[in-house]
């Protein structure tokens, strides 16, 4: 039933003020979402990582977590510039978040020394009045607080690949192709260059792989 209702969509759809899920609303806002001070059920990656931004040990778990905070990229911002209303809104978070800079700064540096590519590209927001007309479309600002969260999602995905390929493990990607994507085609046959298995089968197969 979930592939079904996914395949309806094909991927999640993020408009101005509006997002329609790829999964039904009740799991992508429900329980797959994090909420202030409700515990949820995920996969904890543990890492060390010294002062040259290199991952010296990597563990992921089974785990429950709790999130405090609903936070913005706009708030966490002005925490980092030191807005005295977010501070005294936020004092437990001040520490976390100049150590969370810190952190991405030596990550950043890490990947420029590997040769990363830089797709920093300007960004767009649409602006819309209240009767949902167009009244502006503005750069959309790329902070500090965005890249944070870019350079952590980075870094797990790297150390979680790794982990997988050095301990056999095997994983689904879901991707709704027709069959007549060029560029989704192109993408298995590298995969498949570089020693990656990759099964290409009907979705209500999917289940049956191994």
């Amino acid at each position: 039933v979930l592939a079904e209702e996914a395949y309806e969509r094909g991927t999640s759809t993020y408009l101005p003020r509006l997002v329609l899920p790829m999964l039904p609303n009740d799991l992508s806002n429900g329980i797959c979402s994090l909420k202030p001070h409700v515990c949820r059920l995920a996969v904890t990656s543990y890492m060390d990582i010294d002062k040259n931004g290199n991952v010296t040990n990597f563990k992921p778990v089974l785990s429950v977590i709790k999130s405090q905070e609903r936070m913005t990229y706009k708030n966490f911002q002005k925490i980092l510039d030191g807005d005295k209303e977010m501070c005294l809104r936020y004092p437990h978070l001040i520490k976390v978040a100049k150590q969370m800079k810190e952190l991405s700064d030596i990550l950043e540096k890490n990947r420029i020394r590997r040769g990363e590519l830089d797709f920093d590209l300007p960004e767009t927001q649409i602006n819309l009045d209240e009767n949902y007309n167009v009244v502006d479309i503005a750069p959309y600002p790329i902070m500090d607080s965005n890249k944070i969260i870019e350079s952590f999602m980075v870094i797990n995905n790297e150390e979680m690949a790794k982990y997988s390929v050095e301990n056999d493990c095997y994983g689904l990607l879901v991707a709704f192709w027709d069959g007549k994507s060029k560029g989704t085609k192109h993408m298995i046959d590298l995969a498949k260059k570089h020693g990656v298995i990759v099964k290409v089968v009907k979705y209500k197969e999917a289940e049956n792989v191994k």
